[in-house]
């Protein structure tokens, strides 16, 4: 009597496994395009908390905060009075980040290192991690060379003085307000996500992403701007990703203050009313250029942008 085997013979097998692996193959991209769309989406809704709260903001004080300071080459130790902090910590109240905000001493200009427990202060201000600061795509919430980071910059303008979040080295500097945009706050860029190098990202030798959100002065690391270029102007472009050791020697030089990120094509980025959109990598350079200047009376071609 005989009896009948079940199972695969050695060829059937091999199909099998041809099919699953030609499966996952095509399943592998749709994983990934949603991955990126719900870290898009995840960064879109950063962008959107930020510019809520530098409204709040506004509200609060009449003004936008600062980018940052560095008044007299670091003579006044900006890095330690709070007055010359970046944006990232002035909205802290309206972000839910009231007790690290409460932190600091409610004079300004005092030098944080002369009060009770000042480099305690320092040191939990520098490393408290904040998600909404940081993109999905890019990086995890963690501190990047002992420093809690952001992948977030402030519009400069074109020359630091000309955007919303403006860098001052004076107790009497410009306070940005809705009145002064006069280009028309859905015409203005608020925030970006930046250009980095992501090789460096976590040794701390890119120029512009190496030190500390909340109090990175007026260098880079919190504002970026619509870089001059020969006779036109850089626009937002994919991070870098390339070994160096030099502070921003991969731009060339001193290193260049772009917007860009690590999405596919497009920076995510929130205008000056708060809304979010997104402006695609090698967009038209006039138009990005006049969305980052506030007052030039200039008209900005939005198609062109996105």
């Amino acid at each position: 009597m005989s009896h009948l085997r079940k199972g695969f013979t050695l060829i059937e097998l091999l199909v099998v496994i041809a099919i699953i692996a030609l499966l996952i193959g095509l399943l592998l991209p749709a994983v990934q395009k949603v991955r990126e769309a719900a870290s898009r989406m995840r960064c879109s809704n950063n962008l959107k908390q930020i510019g809520l709260a530098m409204h709040a903001y506004h509200d609060a004080r009449g003004n936008f905060p600062q980018g940052g300071g560095d008044p007299t080459n670091g003579v006044e130790n900006p890095s330690r009075r709070i007055f010359y902090f970046n944006w990232p910590f002035h909205i802290y109240p309206y972000i839910e980040q009231e007790a690290l905000y409460k932190l600091a001493p409610t004079d300004e200009f005092v030098d944080i290192n002369t009060v009770a427990g000042g480099a305690g202060i320092l040191s939990k201000l520098d490393q408290s991690p904040i998600s909404i600061y940081y993109c999905p795509t890019r990086r995890s919430v963690r501190l990047y060379h002992n420093s809690a980071v952001t992948d977030y910059g402030g519009n400069g303008g074109t020359t630091n003085s000309d955007g919303v979040l403006v860098v001052n080295n004076s107790p009497t500097y410009q306070r940005v307000n809705i009145g002064s945009i006069t280009d028309g706050t859905s015409n203005t860029l608020l925030l970006g996500e930046k250009r980095i190098n992501i090789e460096s990202m976590e040794s701390g030798t890119d120029f512009y992403d190496n030190e500390s959100a909340v109090r990175a002065g007026a260098d880079g690391d919190l504002i970026r701007r619509a870089q001059p270029s020969g006779g036109s102007w850089l626009v937002p472009a994919a991070d870098i990703n390339t070994v160096s050791t030099t502070n921003g020697g991969y731009f060339g030089g001193g290193g260049i203050m772009q917007f860009g990120g690590s999405h596919a094509g497009t920076m995510p980025c929130v205008l000056a009313d708060a809304s979010v959109r997104s402006i695609k990598f090698g967009c038209n350079p006039t138009a990005f250029k006049n969305l980052c200047v506030r007052n030039d009376g200039l008209v900005v071609d939005m198609g062109s942008l996105e």
